[in-house]
């Protein structure tokens, strides 16, 4: 059902109200309300329809401006970072020189950073191999080794 249909059907049920008004003949008028009757159910039906449409579209605006909000934020925090080498053949993203002096330097996952999410990665004391390089995520949880920092 469109707005169209909507348009048409109350112009009918316009037409069948003129048709009482001038009509004298009792059966003709109860033939007229009855489908009277039946043309505003079947607007009522069309209402329903477009406010059904019409609250899915107001959903999917929101959803629509969450997502423009978020990602404006994703693309705000994304610039605090650069890749930068761990060591050698480890890639991660470090917080930018600027920005340490509200936050401590550390680095953040490249897996998670591609998509779209801050993941703190934690370090564990340097063992032979070098220290370990954990993400925070529950999702991720991969792991880097800095081979240059085995003591």
């Amino acid at each position: 059902m469109s707005i169209t249909a909507a348009l048409e059907t109350i112009l009918a049920i316009s037409n069948l109200t003129k048709a009482i008004i001038s009509d004298k003949n009792i059966a003709d008028v109860k033939a007229i309300a009855i489908d009277l009757n039946d043309k505003i159910t079947a607007l009522q039906s069309v209402i329903f329809t477009l406010q059904a449409e019409n609250h899915e579209l107001l959903d999917a605006n929101r959803d629509l401006r969450n997502e423009q909000v978020k990602a404006a934020q994703w693309e705000k925090t994304k610039s605090r970072y650069k890749m930068n080498p761990l060591c050698a053949g480890v890639l991660v993203y470090t917080l930018k020189a600027e920005n340490q002096t509200t936050e401590p330097l550390h680095h953040i996952c490249p897996n998670c950073y591609e998509n779209n999410h801050r993941s703190i990665l934690t370090g564990e004391p340097p063992r032979g191999i070098g220290r370990t390089y954990t993400c925070c995520s529950p999702d991720c949880g991969a792991q880097f080794i800095n081979h240059d920092e085995s003591r």
